[in-house]
C-alpha cells in the first residue's frame, strides 16, 4: 500500500512542534526546568503561548514528546528488521546491525541529547524510561527472542537481559559520542561492542 505524502500544513505543524521542543529544551538546560515559563518558551520559539498549548499540554509534555519524535524514526527500521527476522536471517547478525542503525538514528537527533541531560537533572519525570511498546523496544524484543530461540545462552543470560544490556551499551556509546563531539565512529564502535558482548553471551554450539 502506498503511503500518503504529508500535506504542506502537516509538514508545517511538524516543523513548528520541533522548533518549540528545541527552544524549550535549550531553556530547560540553561535555566532549569522550574525556572522556565510557557511565556519564555513562546518567546524563544517565536510562537504564541496559545499555539504551544495547541500542540502540548504543558512543560512536562514538551519533554516527553521528544521520545515520541525519536520513536517515529524507528518506524521503517521496525518493518525492515521484523521482515528479515521472519525470513530466517540470523538474529545475532541482525542485532549487531541494529546497534549500528540505532546509533546512526540517535546520533542525528539533537533533541535526544538534550533530553538525556534534562532526564539526569529531573529523573522523577521518567523521560527516558522506554515504553515496551515503542518501536525501538519492539525491534529489540523480537531480536532478543530470536537469539534466545536459535542459540544456547550462557547462565545468567536470557532475552530480557539481552535487551537491557543492548540498551545500556547503546546509550553509553551515544552519550560518550556526544561528550567527545562526535570524535569517533559510533556505528562501528557499537557494532564491535555488541558483537563482543553477544559472543560472550552465546555458547558456541559447534
Amino acid at each position: 500500500m502506498k503511503s500518503k505524502q504529508m500535506t504542506g500544513r502537516q509538514r508545517q505543524a511538524l516543523e513548528t512542534k520541533s522548533r518549540i521542543r528545541q527552544a524549550a529544551l535549550e531553556l530547560f538546560d540553561r535555566n532549569g526546568f522550574d525556572n522556565v515559563s510557557m511565556e519564555d518558551i513562546a518567546e524563544a520559539s517565536g510562537c504564541s503561548v496559545g499555539n504551544i498549548y495547541h500542540y502540548f499540554q504543558g512543560k512536562s509534555d514538551l519533554v516527553g514528546a521528544v521520545t515520541d519524535n525519536v520513536d517515529a524514526s524507528y518506524r521503517g527500521l521496525e518493518e525492515r528488521y521484523l521482515a528479515r527476522l521472519e525470513a530466517g536471517e540470523d538474529a545475532v547478525s541482525l542485532m549487531t546491525e541494529f546497534m549500528g542503525d540505532a546509533l546512526m538514528t540517535d546520533c542525528g537527533e539533537e533533541l535526544l541529547f538534550r533530553c538525556f541531560i534534562h532526564s539526569l537533572e529531573y529523573p522523577e519525570q521518567g523521560t527516558l524510561v522506554l515504553d515496551p511498546e515503542s518501536k525501538y523496544m519492539r525491534i529489540l524484543k523480537a531480536l532478543s527472542e530470536g537469539i534466545a530461540g536459535s542459540h544456547t545462552l550462557r547462565e545468567g543470560f536470557d532475552e530480557d537481559t539481552l535487551s537491557w544490556d543492548f540498551m545500556v551499551i547503546n546509550r553509553g556509546i551515544l552519550l560518550q559520542w556526544r561528550i567527545e563531539g562526535g570524535g569517533f565512529d559510533a556505528e562501528a564502535k557499537g557494532k564491535a561492542m555488541i558483537g563482543a558482548y553477544l559472543k560472550g553471551a552465546i555458547i558456541d554450539e559447534q
